[in-house]
């Protein structure tokens, strides 16, 4: 999420900038443009936000060692999290 501290920071050194949109979702823009407007930092396929705006497609991932209490893997993008 674009609102996320280090999320900012490395959208801000790749070039872009983070706008919180006066409603509830912080946008990711190009340094000096009106676009793309994304209200998400990684992402995948859109040229203009990698190439522009600082977002990227690597993933943010994080491993736990399964035990045997451990009865179901979740995998899921932060859509999903959100509500988890």
């Amino acid at each position: 999420k674009p609102n996320l501290k280090d999320e900012r920071v490395r959208i801000e050194k790749a070039g872009g900038r983070v706008v919180f949109d006066g409603y509830a979702n912080y946008r990711v823009y190009a340094k000096n443009a009106r676009y793309p407007g994304l209200n998400m930092s990684r992402c995948l396929g859109d040229l203009m936000g990698h190439a522009d705006a600082g977002c990227s497609c690597e993933p943010e991932v994080s491993e736990r060692v399964l035990g045997p209490k451990d009865n179901v893997l979740l995998l899921c993008s932060d859509g999903v999290w959100e509500f988890i």
